[in-house]
């Protein structure tokens, strides 16, 4: 009878993060992707629903920094454009018109609205008024 306690070439069921200091996106999808190559077409997928035009690159590459291999997520217009910022209204239009799975949109509006209310108190404007950049870019 199998160990049930044996785990080995089962993927992972737990990660934990302990981001003191923050976390990047895109290295944080490149490492979960690296951990299970078998998301990675349904990432790509969902990224893409999320209004990512098709003539751009999304999808993990190999990375090697600082003697460490691993995956960097790439997600770039085939030329230099501006990226801009986004209001948070626009965001939060684009996340409701995203072909997505029902809980992944629940989750992005509800972490998109935390940080919006965050903004909104901070710099003392409405939320619907919040402009984000980096988080509100498109890519």
């Amino acid at each position: 009878m199998a160990d049930p306690g044996d785990t080995r070439g089962s993927p992972p069921q737990h990660i934990h993060l302990d981001v003191v200091g923050g976390i990047a996106g895109d290295m944080f999808i490149a490492a979960l992707l690296d951990a299970r190559p078998d998301l990675t077409k349904g990432t790509v997928a969902a990224i893409r629903s999320a209004g990512v035009p098709d003539d751009w690159t999304v999808g993990p590459e190999p990375s090697r920094t600082g003697g460490i291999g691993g995956s960097q997520m790439r997600i770039d217009p085939p030329g230099k454009i501006e990226t801009g910022h986004r209001d948070y209204a626009s965001i939060d239009r684009a996340i409701r018109a995203a072909e997505l799975e029902q809980n992944v949109r629940d989750r992005a509006l509800s972490i998109f609205s935390l940080i919006a209310k965050a903004e909104a108190e901070v710099h003392g404007v409405a939320v619907d008024d919040v402009v984000l950049h980096e988080v509100g870019a498109i890519d």
